[in-house]
């Protein structure tokens, strides 16, 4: 499997941080997983707001999470989801939950 990087989208689209192997595989997934992409626009507005980020980054990020009772993320679970390969997802808006 080829290594993941880590995407972030936040601006004037829904927020998400996405595991991808590319920047066209997270606008893919973006489109499957969070909003879809209707226009040449919106994935050009999509393009301008997405950000790769470093693995150290992505903890940081993680760590402002909290599951559905409102308790942070332990460090365990953010470490999971983030060699799990099969989880492509790590965060979404809150509106879209």
């Amino acid at each position: 499997m080829e290594k993941l990087k880590f995407f972030k989208f936040q601006g004037t689209c829904y927020y998400a941080l996405i595991k991808a192997v590319d920047s066209t595989h997270a606008l893919e997934l973006y489109d499957q997983l969070v909003s879809k992409i209707d226009t040449k626009e919106d994935e050009d507005n999509l393009i301008s707001e997405m950000a790769e980020l470093k693995l150290s980054e992505v903890l940081k990020e993680m760590k402002s999470y909290r599951d559905s009772g409102d308790t942070p993320l332990s460090d365990s679970t953010v470490l999971d989801w983030i060699s799990d390969n099969s989880i492509f997802l790590l965060g979404i808006d809150g509106s879209l939950v």
